[in-house]
């Protein structure tokens, strides 16, 4: 279901809201992380050197399904925040981070748009190919007063899952 939000760029333009069903994703944990596209390193690299990763800051991962971006960008931070609003998905990610000895990670259960965090906190806000799923300029919004002052946002996603390296991919082409 889609909505539209009246005056939210102006007296006369209209924004999409998406309004997905919290359980759209139900059950489908263990197919999502079997499936889903991973982010290759050079990106998770590109991402720590551009927004100056020290190791002591914080990460916030947005719609964090199984864990495909806070995972990997786990190592390079203090702690961070994993919020997806299945359940599922956030008890997959758990189940992710303690096969493979992650212990700083926060799982959190909940929409993105509801979620309460600290002002000025966050080195890195994450948002993995799920940007068009949430009620954007809300989250991009609550994520600029989220961030530290020389923090980034990342909408992280691609133009086709026909151009990427899997062999399923290549199968496909």
């Amino acid at each position: 279901m889609i909505k539209h939000a009246e005056g939210a760029y102006g007296p006369h333009e209209h924004q999409i809201v998406p309004d997905f069903p919290q359980d759209a994703f139900a059950g489908l944990a263990e197919l999502y992380d079997t499936y889903r596209i991973r982010y290759p390193q050079s990106l998770i690299d590109a991402l720590c050197t551009g927004a100056g990763v020290t190791g002591d800051g914080l990460l916030m991962d947005i719609a964090c399904g199984t864990g495909h971006v806070a995972l990997p960008l786990s190592p390079h931070f203090r702690e961070v925040w994993a919020v997806d609003q299945d359940k599922g998905m956030v008890d997959a990610g758990r189940r992710a981070a303690a096969a493979t000895g992650v212990g700083n990670v926060r799982w959190m259960v909940g929409r993105a748009e509801d979620l309460e965090a600290p002002a000025g906190a966050f080195q890195l806000i994450t948002i993995g190919n799920a940007f068009h799923r949430l009620h954007r300029r809300l989250v991009a919004e609550k994520a600029k007063t989220w961030l530290a002052p020389d923090g980034w946002l990342a909408v992280l996603g691609s133009n086709s899952f026909w151009t990427g390296p899997e062999p399923w991919q290549a199968t496909a082409r």
